[in-house]
């Protein structure tokens, strides 16, 4: 199967689509603020080794679509 990424005893496509917002979902991610949450979720992503398909950070909320290893959970990649 094409795509498919493998580790020593399974192959797998395990992506996570997440939409987070800011509390009241307030228009404050804008200008540097919304830069430095692009930058920390793709330093995060370097750091373990994920794999960002899309990233978005409006206004009033942000879409993350990432790829991962079998080993991360959705709770365990957000509390990242």
């Amino acid at each position: 199967m094409k795509g498919l990424k493998s580790t020593a005893q399974t192959k797998y496509d395990l992506r996570y689509h997440f939409v987070f917002l800011p509390k009241y979902r307030k228009r404050v991610l804008k200008g540097e603020i919304a830069r430095k949450i692009d930058g920390m979720i793709r330093y995060a992503a370097q750091v373990n080794e994920w794999e960002v398909y899309e990233l978005a950070v409006h206004y009033d909320h942000v879409h993350l679509y990432i790829g991962v290893q079998p080993k991360w959970s959705p709770s365990m990649v957000m509390n990242k």
